[in-house]
């Protein structure tokens, strides 16, 4: 997926947020808005807004002087994750369908990610989950359900701290599948890497390893070797968040599964759904010109 021009002014955002969590220093925050605009006046914007936000923060966290400048607020998320995970876990192991509630809490949690960080209490967070196990998720959950019952290994692209807390309610549904967890190779704004996965104990439901990548999205050119063999034995890739659905749509693979919610017009649009809309999106399986026939 293409950077749109709407993409600049959350990249500039993020930017600023990143700065201001390091500092207070209002001379350092120009200085580093300064050099987003330098970055982003020359960066191709056929690229995606993952690839564009990689080029970006390697610069801004070198002018911090800072390698994780989010590392307060995931601590913060995971915290919350885990309180909200435990929470939710009765009302998901007693509901009738164990394995769509999962889905949909793990989709919820990618639109509550900032919440998490002690934005909002732990009350709203869990009456927001709570409401989310009723709602209707758009796209192909269905055929997301058939496609990890049918799997011998299963490969899951996390998003945010935080949120990948509550996507081990899903984890623990996919066995007896080989799952394996991808986190972020290297801290880039507040996206889970292995610490994160440690502190919310993904290890009891999945193998974890990282993508060797500080891309906030899933660059394949730009992943390691280990992770590349990992997606490419996976017979269900489940992709959650925007970043991941941007650098991994244009694919066009029928195995990638993506689990989101759009927070944005951009996003929306590509996926078919409203702004706000739990999104579970899978493209139908190729039938061969004999299937096609019948």
């Amino acid at each position: 997926m293409n950077t749109h021009l709407e993409c600049l002014p959350c990249l500039l955002r993020q930017t600023l947020e990143a700065a201001r969590r390091v500092s207070a220093d209002g001379g350092l925050h120009r200085a580093v808005m300064h050099r987003a605009f330098d970055v982003l006046r020359v960066l191709d914007v056929r690229h995606s807004p993952p690839h564009m936000a990689r080029q970006l923060h390697r610069v801004v966290r070198g002018l911090l002087g800072s390698d994780d400048p989010y590392r307060e607020i995931k601590d913060m998320a995971d915290g919350g994750g885990l309180a909200a995970r435990e929470r939710v876990r009765p009302m998901v192991e007693q509901a009738r369908d164990p394995f769509g509630a999962a889905l949909r809490v793990s989709i919820a949690a990618n639109s509550i990610g900032g919440a998490m960080r002690g934005d909002v209490s732990d009350e709203v967070i869990v009456h927001a989950l709570i409401r989310a196990l009723h709602r209707r998720v758009h796209g192909s959950p269905t055929s997301i359900r058939r496609a990890a019952a049918k799997a011998s290994r299963v490969l899951v692209l996390a998003d945010d701290a935080g949120e990948l807390a509550l996507d081990c309610l899903l984890l623990e549904r996919l066995r007896p599948a080989h799952v394996v967890v991808a986190v972020r190779g290297a801290p880039v704004v507040d996206d889970a890497t292995r610490a994160d996965a440690e502190a919310v104990g993904v290890s009891q439901w999945a193998e974890v390893i990282d993508n060797g990548s500080d891309a906030p999205g899933t660059l394949l050119e730009d992943c390691s070797p280990r992770f590349r063999r990992e997606f490419a034995r996976a017979d269900l890739v489940l992709a959650k968040g925007a970043g991941n659905f941007e650098s991994l749509a244009p694919l066009a693979d029928p195995r990638i599964a993506f689990l989101l919610v759009p927070k944005c017009s951009i996003v929306a649009r590509h996926v078919g759904a409203p702004e706000g809309v739990p999104v579970a999106w899978m493209l139908a399986p190729r039938r061969s010109r004999a299937q096609a026939r019948h």
